[in-house]
């Protein structure tokens, strides 16, 4: 085993949630061992953080069933080159990181060559495992047998992991060493007179922002037609992500025919927009659980290919998709997926969360209440008390 010293760790994200908790990750791991050599797949967050990125996330943005089976060589040849780079390297260690369907099958590469030729390295570890308890539960022999150890996001994922003989270490989410509720204005602009305020959060992927941000702005122009009757001034902030170029969101901000009156901003910092926004429209995923950090109303919004829905439909057989509404077992934010995703009932419920101020101030209060018991803060960072973990562990 190589000394903490000359530490070789490989980390692999392949979409924006997993680059961030793998920067925090990376921060802490050389914070503690300085002298760790850190590479693999990530984005902006994971390189600013000290991570040597051999490709990035762009490079795994896929999204959907129909859409991966047509990139299947191009991703055969990206794993290839990655098992071959992380036995190369020397690595002494492999953390994957939520992608679960490409690191899963990393990992599997990596057991079988290990097992071959007889080695010990690299140990492999989970960093937001896979979420067996929603969908795919066979998984979990997967995982016991692949990795020495995983890190859940939730407690009762940890008692799941534990009881199946998997070693796991839970410190907390690591959203709330990104969010620090009480640096934030909960209440900028909202109810003001003048104008409205709206954030959007059309996700990550090329394919989901073609999906879902002409949806987002149709919905705000449906908005203004039928319920601004006042004509307050009305503000879009959408969340650019880095590696897609401003032009996509633009030709889509054009062809839907926003009016000039509109104030619109494309804006790289998640957190500015849930600050200054009066509502919300975002996809499901992790940024839901940011959002109930900051007590912001939001609705969530989803559309795929009618393959992948169909699909997806089949194999999780759940009643929500948003993790707020999963976790809570009750509906706190309302939903707009598929074929119910159109513009004029989700203006409906826009104009109820701006203009109902008791529905806005319960949803206010569930959202706070769910995230003190879901995502609870801790006086430590949690990606200090994980890298610290590793690293006394492969000691």
């Amino acid at each position: 085993m190589n000394k903490i010293s000359e530490l070789s760790i490989i980390l692999l994200a392949g979409e924006s949630s997993g680059d961030l908790y793998g920067g925090l990750l990376a921060k802490s791991i050389l914070k503690l061992s300085p002298q760790a050599r850190l590479s693999g797949v990530g984005g902006e967050a994971m390189r600013k953080a000290g991570v040597s990125l051999d490709c990035t996330i762009s490079e795994l943005s896929i999204m959907g069933v129909s859409e991966v089976l047509l990139h299947i060589p191009r991703l055969l040849l990206l794993r290839k080159r990655l098992v071959d780079h992380i036995f190369d390297s020397g690595a002494s260690l492999l953390i994957l990181i939520d992608f679960p369907d490409f690191n899963l099958s990393v990992a599997k590469k990596i057991f079988q060559r290990k097992k071959r030729l007889g080695l010990t390295s690299p140990r492999i570890y989970y960093f937001v495992p896979p979420q067996v308890w929603l969908w795919r539960k066979r998984r979990i022999s997967k995982i016991r047998q692949l990795c020495d150890g995983v890190f859940p996001l939730f407690s009762f994922e940890h008692d799941l992991y534990t009881q199946h003989g998997i070693k796991s270490f839970y410190a907390g989410h690591p959203i709330n060493d990104i969010v620090l509720r009480d640096q934030y204005c909960q209440n900028i602009s909202e109810n003001q007179a003048s104008n409205t305020t709206a954030g959007l959060f059309p996700g990550s992927r090329l394919q989901e922002i073609a999906n879902i941000l002409p949806i987002m702005l149709n919905a705000i122009l449906e908005f203004d037609k039928t319920w601004n009757t006042n004509r307050k001034s009305i503000s879009v902030l959408i969340s650019r992500c880095g590696w897609i170029a401003e032009d996509i969101y633009s030709d889509i901000i054009h062809r839907t025919g926003m009016p000039a009156r509109f104030s619109i901003s494309l804006i790289p910092h998640s957190y500015e927009i849930m600050e200054r926004s009066d509502v919300i429209l975002a996809k499901s995923g992790t940024v839901n659980l940011e959002i109930a950090l900051f007590g912001k109303p939001f609705i969530v919004i989803y559309k795929t290919s009618l393959l992948t829905w169909l699909i997806a439909k089949f194999l999780l057989r759940i009643h929500h998709i948003s993790l707020i509404n999963i976790l809570s077992a009750k509906v706190i934010v309302k939903e707009f997926v598929q074929y119910q995703a159109n513009p004029s009932s989700i203006a409906v419920e826009m104009n109820g969360i701006l203009t109902d101020s008791e529905y806005r101030a319960n949803m206010i209060k569930q959202l706070t209440e769910f995230s003190d018991v879901h995502t609870r803060r801790r006086p430590d960072s949690v990606t200090d008390e994980i890298a610290q973990f590793i690293l006394n562990d492969i000691k």
